[in-house]
């Protein structure tokens, strides 16, 4: 009897854990299909975008020469000081898509990011300011006897700078540039302002920040370019080139900032 109504109670169960799932997997495929309809993707951001594939800012101890550069690891070696514009996020520029690896590869040169996000001239948490990773740059390529004529220093950034005072992010722009030029005087340091796209224009803050990095160029005698000056560097006619935040590059707008940084150092004599 006992066997029985065992047998009884388990083959009765069978039936009623199949309906139960097959309800289960129709709430699931409803509820999938609802949120699809619901929170579609932003229709000006490429699909890539959201499929990150990496790390977005590697420690510059470890990597390699291929994952920098993207290129042939050639003698030319490039040093990027940025901000989230240069780090990359899930929202685009992460691993391979952010625009240090990009410029790699169309130029055949190793790069090298020392990038950090929420970090400017004056801004950031300790240890991370474009002056600090200045003197971390002058002391890498120290050690490793880098930094000759056909090397080059990026600075790109100070966005983050628009709530400090103007005075104060001239003054730290100077140091981080004078670091650069005492301690890697035969390389070719280029600047790049504080990144918007054209879209979203600075208000507050920004057209000052963008005066006092200028400025700060023009005095240490470095080459200086506006990502706002015509033609922008993330256009107005390219809404697909920035995230749904309206701040941060898609991997499109990463590609395009590369493009951009490679015609400036090209004018700059660096890559052909």
């Amino acid at each position: 009897m006992l066997g029985l109504h065992g047998g009884r109670t388990g083959g009765g169960a069978s039936p009623v854990l199949a309906v139960v799932a097959v309800v289960m997997a129709v709430v699931v495929i409803a509820f999938s299909g609802w949120l699809v309809v619901s929170y579609p993707p932003p229709a000006d951001l490429p699909a890539e975008a959201l499929d990150p594939s990496g790390p977005a800012s590697p420690d510059p101890s470890e990597t390699t020469d291929e994952e920098a550069g993207g290129g042939d690891g050639g003698d030319v070696q490039v040093a990027v000081l940025g901000d989230g514009y240069t780090a990359g996020s899930p929202l685009g520029g992460e691993g391979e898509k952010a625009w240090p690896v990009l410029l790699g590869e169309q130029a055949g040169v190793e790069v090298t990011p020392y990038a950090v996000t929420a970090s400017g001239y004056v801004a950031g948490a300790a240890g991370t300011t474009f002056v600090d990773r200045a003197e971390e740059l002058v002391t890498d390529w120290a050690g490793d006897g880098a930094g000759g004529p056909e090397d080059a220093v990026v600075v790109i950034g100070g966005r983050i700078d628009a709530a400090s005072d103007p005075a104060a992010v001239q003054q730290a722009a100077r140091r981080t540039l004078g670091v650069l030029t005492k301690g890697l005087p035969e390389v070719t340091v280029v600047v790049v302002g504080p990144m918007w796209p054209a879209l979203y224009p600075p208000t507050t803050g920004g057209p000052e920040v963008r005066t006092a990095v200028q400025a700060a160029a023009e005095d240490a005698g470095v080459a200086y370019a506006d990502p706002l000056a015509e033609p922008p560097w993330l256009p107005a006619d390219e809404p697909g080139a920035v995230a749904e935040d309206a701040v941060l590059p898609t991997n499109l707008g990463h590609g395009m900032i590369a493009t951009r940084v490679r015609d400036l150092l090209t004018a700059e004599g660096v890559v052909d």
